[in-house]
C-alpha cells in the first residue's frame, strides 16, 4: 500500500515543479495584493479576516528565498500541490474497492492526478496568493480522514474548523459530504457526532482568536478587538448579500451553464459523461456512501458560486469556489476509467472487446490530459508574459500623485494594490490613500474612517463629516484641498464634487476648468500603448473600468468628446458591453437609456 502512496506524491512534486517555474514576484490582481499586506503586518484581510492564511503566509515571508510578494504567492502554490496529493489518496481509496490490478491504478492516477495539477484551474490557484488552494487542501483533509472511518473522526473536524476560519461558506457547503462518509449505526453514533461538533467549533473560535490578538493591526475592516466587531468580521455578513442574487429561474439556469461551461474548459468536456460513469460504477459496487458524499461535494461546489449573483468563468475567484466540485466530478471519473480497465482483463471477455475497452481508456486518458495540461500551460504562459502589468498600472495612479498629496481610490483592485505597495514596498510614503468609501459597509466605516484619522490628522474634518452625513462632505472635501493636493480616481459616484482630469485620477479643484486637450491626448495615447502589450484579462478590466467611470465624469460635465473618445478607446477592449454601450449613445445622440442612468448617475440629462 506505501508504495502506491508514492504516484500521488509524484503528482503533487511534478505539480510544484510547474509551480514554481511560473510563480511571480508581484502580487496579481484582485485580493492578492490585500493578502499578501494582510499577512505582512500580521493584519487582517477582508471578511472573515483568514486568521490562519495570514499566519501561514507571514510564516513564508520569513523565508530566505524571493521577494515578499513571491512568498506570499508560494502560499497557495504548496497548498495546490498538497491538494493533488490528498486528491490522489481519496482517487486511490475510491479505485482500491474496485479490486483493480495496482500497477494498472498507479500508472492511471499518475496520468489524472499530472492532469488535473496542471489544469487551468489549478494553476490560477496556484500562482496568486487567495484562500482557495488553502480551503480545497482543509476540505480534501476532512474528507481523507473520513474515509478512513470514526477512528479519525477528530482530524475531519479539525480541518473542518480551520475551514470555518478560512471561507466558513465553501466549507459549510462540504460538510454535508464529510458527515455522510462519517455516518453510521449503533448506539455511540450520537456521541461521536457531538464530540465532532465540539471539536469542530472549538478549532473555529481558537483560529479567531487570532483577529482578537491583532485587533489593531492594519490593514483591517473592523477593530477586531472588540467583540461585536470580531463576530462582524467573523460573520462575513457583508457579503451574504451576494447570495440568491439572481431574479428568476432564467438566471439561475444561465449561471449552471457557466458553472458547467468552466468545469468542461478547465478539465475536458468529456469529464461529466465520465463522472456520471464513475458514479454508475460506485452505485453497483453499492458503496452508496462514497457515491453520495461525491454528489454532495460536486453539488455544494458548484452551488457555491450558482446560487450568487453571476457566475463568471474568466474570474479567478470563480474557479476557486468551483475547486471542491471539480475534485468530485475527477474522482468520479478516475472510477469509470479503473473500472474499465478492470474489465480489460477478465478473461470471459473476447480478446477484441478488450483491446477496444484498453483503446478507450488510453484515447479517453490521453484527450482528457491533453486538453487540461495545454489550457493550463497556456494560461501559466499568459501570466508569465503578463507580469510587471499591475505595476505598470500603479505607476500611472500613486507614482506620479503630486508630493504629500491625498489619494482617495473607490476601486479595490487599485486599493489593495496601492496598499501592498505602500505597506511592504515602500512605494510614495507621502501620499496619504484612502479607500473612498471608508470602508463604509463595513458598520458604516467608523474603524476604518478613525484609524484614517489617526494617521493623517489632515482628515479629521472630512472623516467627521463623513461619520454623520455617511458620505464625502463637499467643502470638509475642499478645505483639504486648499491645503493639499487631493485626487480621486475616477468614479461616477463622485459626480457632486468638483473635479478637473488629470489622467489616470481626476483632481479636486474649485475650478471648472475643462480638461485640456494634451493632458487628453497623453492619456489616450499612454491607455492605448498599454492596450497593445497587455495580456491579462484583469488588468484590461481595470483600464476598461478607469475608462468609462472617467467617461462618466465627462457625461456628467457636459464634455461629450472627451467621454466619446475614451468610449471608442473602451470599447476596443469590450466591444459588445451594454454599458459602454449605453454610455456611447449618451456621447454621440443624446440618449439616456436606464443604464447609462444607473451606472453614471445621469439622471434625466
Amino acid at each position: 500500500m506505501m508504495a502506491r502512496l508514492h504516484f500521488p506524491l509524484m503528482a503533487s512534486v511534478l505539480a510544484m515543479l510547474a509551480y514554481l517555474i511560473f510563480l511571480q514576484d508581484e502580487p496579481y490582481w484582485l485580493d492578492a495584493p490585500e493578502f499578501t499586506v494582510a499577512s505582512y503586518n500580521l493584519a487582517q484581510a477582508h471578511p472573515p479576516g483568514h486568521p490562519i492564511v495570514c499566519l501561514l503566509a507571514k510564516g513564508l515571508m520569513l523565508l530566505p528565498i524571493g521577494d515578499i510578494a513571491f512568498r506570499a504567492n508560494l502560499f497557495s502554490a504548496i497548498f495546490m500541490a498538497v491538494s493533488v496529493y490528498l486528491l490522489g489518496l481519496i482517487l486511490l481509496h475510491a479505485m482500491s474497492a474496485l479490486k483493480v490490478a495496482e500497477p494498472i491504478t498507479n500508472t492511471l492516477s499518475l496520468a489524472l492526478l499530472v492532469s488535473f495539477g496542471l489544469c487551468s484551474s489549478a494553476f490560477i490557484q496556484a500562482l496568486s496568493i487567495e484562500v482557495y488552494s488553502f480551503n480545497l487542501a482543509l476540505t480534501l483533509l476532512a474528507l481523507f480522514f473520513a474515509t478512513q472511518g470514526q477512528r479519525a473522526i477528530g482530524l475531519s473536524a479539525v480541518f473542518l474548523g480551520l475551514g470555518i476560519s478560512n471561507h466558513h461558506y465553501l466549507t459549510m457547503l462540504s460538510v454535508p459530504a464529510v458527515l455522510v462518509l462519517l455516518w453510521t449505526k449503533g448506539s455511540a453514533r450520537g456521541e461521536k457526532l457531538f464530540a465532532l461538533l465540539l471539536a469542530f467549533l472549538f478549532v473555529s473560535c481558537c483560529a479567531y482568536v487570532y483577529l482578537w490578538a491583532r485587533g489593531k493591526a492594519f490593514p483591517a475592516w473592523d477593530d477586531t478587538a472588540t467583540l461585536d466587531g470580531l463576530l462582524w468580521v467573523a460573520s462575513a455578513r457583508v457579503f451574504a448579500s451576494s447570495l440568491g442574487g439572481f431574479m428568476d429561474v432564467g438566471a439561475f439556469v444561465t449561471n449552471l451553464e457557466k458553472a458547467m461551461g468552466l468545469v468542461m474548459e478547465s478539465l475536458s468536456p468529456i469529464l461529466p459523461v465520465m463522472a456520471i460513469g464513475g458514479l454508475y460504477v460506485l452505485v453497483r459496487n453499492r458503496s452508496f456512501r462514497f457515491a453520495l458524499a461525491l454528489v454532495l461535494l460536486a453539488s455544494g461546489g458548484i452551488a457555491s458560486k450558482v446560487l450568487m449573483t453571476i457566475v463568471d468563468p474568466q474570474n479567478p475567484d470563480d474557479h476557486g469556489y468551483f475547486m471542491p466540485a471539480l475534485c468530485a466530478l475527477f474522482i468520479l471519473a478516475g472510477v469509470f476509467l479503473a473500472k474499465i480497465l478492470f474489465l480489460t482483463t477478465l478473461l470471459a471477455l473476447k480478446r477484441v472487446v478488450r483491446g477496444l475497452l484498453l483503446c478507450f481508456v488510453v484515447v479517453a486518458t490521453s484527450f482528457f490530459s491533453l486538453w487540461a495540461i495545454s489550457n493550463g500551460v497556456v494560461l501559466a504562459l499568459g501570466r508569465a508574459k503578463g507580469a510587471g502589468e499591475p505595476i505598470e498600472v500603479m505607476e500611472q495612479v500613486i507614482a506620479k500623485q503630486p508630493l504629500h498629496s491625498v489619494l482617495l481610490i473607490s476601486h479595490y483592485p487599485l486599493f489593495f494594490q496601492g496598499l501592498y505597495l505602500q505597506g511592504v514596498e515602500g512605494w510614495r510614503p507621502d501620499v496619504t490613500l484612502v479607500q473612498t468609501s471608508f470602508f463604509g459597509k463595513a458598520r458604516g466605516g467608523r474603524f476604518y474612517a478613525m484609524r484614517m484619522k489617526g494617521l493623517d490628522p489632515d482628515l479629521g474634518e472630512v472623516v467627521s463629516r463623513f461619520l454623520a452625513t455617511q458620505s464625502l462632505d463637499k467643502n470638509a472635501m475642499l478645505d483639504l484641498s486648499a491645503r493639499r493636493k487631493v485626487r480621486f480616481d475616477p468614479d461616477p459616484a463622485l459626480f457632486g464634487l468638483p473635479l478637473v482630469f488629470s489622467g489616470w485620477t481626476w483632481e479636486l479643484s474649485t475650478k471648472d476648468d475643462i480638461a485640456p486637450a494634451d493632458q487628453i491626448k497623453s492619456y489616450t495615447e499612454n491607455i492605448e500603448r498599454m492596450l497593445l502589450v497587455t495580456t491579462q484579462l484583469e488588468t484590461k478590466r481595470v483600464i476598461v473600468r478607469n475608462l468609462s467611470a472617467s467617461a462618466c465624469l465627462f457625461l456628467q460635465k457636459k464634455e461629450f468628446g472627451n467621454a466619446h473618445n475614451l468610449i471608442k478607446i473602451a470599447r476596443k477592449v469590450a466591444p459588445m458591453d451594454r454599458t459602454l454601450l449605453a454610455l456611447d449613445e449618451v456621447a454621440e445622440k443624446g440618449r439616456v437609456s436606464e443604464v447609462a442612468k444607473e451606472f453614471c448617475n445621469l439622471g434625466s440629462q
